[in-house]
């Protein structure tokens, strides 16, 4: 079952501290009903799906918090000063790389693409403890390519741009 955003204004009405929260249930509107909600102060809203990063900003949410930019920080950080600068063909150039990052890491388990594509990408970040298993070969030459290609865009972390092969 979902949050109501009735729920989220009881808790926040009754709770002067809450600054907000992250909804990972992928609908924009869900979002935006969470951040409409709390209306006697600032409310942060952050969504979890790296494809709604683009839409949330434009419809005044926070951000986002998701697993891709353990990958590729850079990536976001750059989507969202493009967003911030008024620079929009970039920000959606860069929204179009998020979400391609993001159908990579649904080809296999969740922390197991994380994690392979960190250490792709020259982060240490380590194996995946049983039962998740590695990442498939498929899967990885494809993650591969795309960090790649992220790569000469200069969206990878300075450090990680070695190790890409």
């Amino acid at each position: 079952s979902e949050l109501l955003p009735e729920t989220v204004a009881r808790i926040a009405a009754r709770c002067r501290n809450l600054a907000g929260v992250k909804d990972s249930g992928g609908q924009l509107e869900q979002a935006i009903a969470y951040r409409d909600a709390v209306r006697d102060r600032d409310f942060a809203v952050f969504v979890g799906p790296e494809r709604l990063l683009l839409p949330a900003l434009a419809n005044g949410l926070a951000g986002a918090i998701c697993g891709c930019a353990n990958i590729a920080p850079e990536l976001f950080v750059h989507l969202y000063r493009a967003y911030q600068e008024g620079k929009m063909d970039e920000a959606a150039r860069l929204q179009t790389r998020a979400s391609e990052l993001a159908v990579l890491v649904s080809l296999h388990t969740f922390p197991g693409v994380i994690k392979e594509a960190m250490v792709l990408s020259g982060v240490p970040a380590g194996a995946c403890r049983k039962p998740v298993g590695p990442m498939p070969p498929a899967c990885r030459e494809k993650v591969s390519q795309l960090l790649a290609k992220m790569e000469k865009e200069g969206l990878l972390l300075q450090t990680a741009k070695a190790s890409i092969s």
